[in-house]
């Protein structure tokens, strides 16, 4: 603007022509002010949104009905992936998420994922997986027949299971009755 104005300064013929400036030197300040707002706003973090699929299950990640035998055709199937459930905890208080989760509860969860510990508690063969997405923990609860192939897991060994829901939390997902797909 500066030069813009000493250049209309030294042609006069030229000056009569264009229109004359007078306050033009505030348009930079506003603009870095503009930016800055938006920059800042642009800084502030979102909450995750999560997508309808993402929240609800589709059909083919639950198993596959010609695969399941007649018991496990009854079964009463979680239609919200793990990250799904446990978002109840992360979205809402623990009172809102208690009611939000309840339905849930005593219905079956399909579940992919590393080893991270294998144990027995209180004569109960555990497993503990993760890289289940949008979960930390994942702990199955096996029934006793199961002892010998719990033991021979190691950290890191991808098992694919399926389990009863027990509890959901903020960061984990227990299942009973576990069984290895």
């Amino acid at each position: 603007m500066e030069a813009y104005e000493q250049a209309l300064s030294e042609a006069p013929k030229a000056a009569a022509k264009l229109p004359h400036v007078d306050g033009w030197h505030f348009v930079p300040l506003a603009l870095l002010i503009i930016g800055g707002v938006f920059w800042v706003v642009g800084c502030i973090p979102k909450p995750p949104v999560a997508s309808r699929a993402a929240q609800t299950r589709s059909a083919s990640e639950l198993p596959a009905l010609s695969k399941l035998s007649s018991q496990d055709r009854d079964k009463i199937w979680a239609n919200k992936s793990p990250a799904g459930l446990t978002a109840f905890y992360r979205d809402h208080t623990s009172f809102d998420a208690d009611k939000l989760a309840e339905p849930y509860i005593d219905t079956w969860l399909s579940i992919s994922g590393r080893v991270y510990n294998a144990n027995i508690e209180n004569g109960i063969p555990t497993l503990l997986v993760d890289g289940v997405e949008g979960v930390s923990l994942v702990q199955c609860r096996f029934g006793k027949e199961h002892q010998k192939q719990i033991s021979i897991r190691k950290k890191a060994d991808v098992v694919n299971t399926s389990g009863k829901i027990t509890r959901i939390l903020g960061n984990g997902i227990s299942l009973n009755e576990c069984e290895f797909v």
